[in-house]
């Protein structure tokens, strides 16, 4: 007989209370804080005059960047860490961490600094690191580049990620959620457009060109032609 797919019958009103209520508060308190102590700074030397004044003023940006970095690690200190499975979506501790995760993972787009903090090697390592993510510092990343699920992503040294890739660890499968690294190693190119899915591998050396959809081990070395792979069919564009 064949096995139906498990399809999601949604969640009870209350948990969709408690994951906006970590929503709001993960995605919404780095930035705050981040923000109310760059422009507390910049309040307090508002009577300088106005040659110190600009001069002081250009630490507030740093000020920003390096509290809202910390407040990030901070918390995350206080979260279980995320490991591969399976979990039925609810109150559940595999869930509501994963969550969590997803929750400080926005909130540099929801502070309005995501673009800042991409835009330089250090300022993108420290908030990489920060949310866990293990990623060599001098990778090459574009500002467009989309990390979901980053304490499960790993970058090896020398690679080179493209404007628009997409990385995400996780996906839906009816009301389970699946949750698996993806790892790239030393030296690896990815291509523009690409989007790597859960239990992506790819070997170091390997290079991958532009709009691939990946969700499978890519051997050491080899090269992957741009447009030609889509769910595990490397002759897609030969049809």
């Amino acid at each position: 007989m064949e096995k139906k797919a498990r399809v999601s019958t949604g969640l009870p009103w209350y948990a969709y209370g408690i994951i906006d209520f970590l929503g709001i508060f993960l995605s919404l308190g780095p930035g705050i804080v981040a923000w109310s102590i760059a422009l507390t700074y910049l309040h307090s030397i508002w009577t300088f005059s106005a040659a110190k004044f600009f001069l002081y003023s250009l630490l507030a940006p740093f000020l920003l960047i390096f509290s809202f970095i910390f407040v990030l690690w901070a918390l995350r200190l206080f979260i279980p860490k995320q490991k591969r499975g399976v979990y039925p979506m609810g109150i559940n501790k595999g869930t509501l961490t994963w969550f969590c995760h997803l929750g400080l993972s926005r909130s540099s787009i929801i502070a309005g600094i995501s673009p800042l903090l991409n835009a330089f090697y250090l300022t993108k390592y420290l908030h990489w690191r920060a949310l866990g993510m293990k990623i060599a510092y001098g990778v090459n990343t574009s500002i467009g580049v989309s990390f979901v699920d980053l304490s499960m992503i790993t970058i090896g040294k020398g690679s080179t990620v493209s404007e628009g890739v997409h990385i995400a660890c996780h996906t839906f499968v009816g009301d389970r959620l699946f949750v698996s690294p993806v790892e790239i190693g030393e030296n690896v190119f990815i291509g523009m457009n690409c989007i790597l899915g859960p239990k992506t591998k790819i070997g170091a050396g390997a290079w991958v060109g532009m709009g691939n959809l990946i969700s499978e081990n890519i051997t050491e070395g080899s090269k992957l032609d741009n447009f030609k792979w889509e769910h595990g069919n490397p002759e897609r564009s030969a049809k």
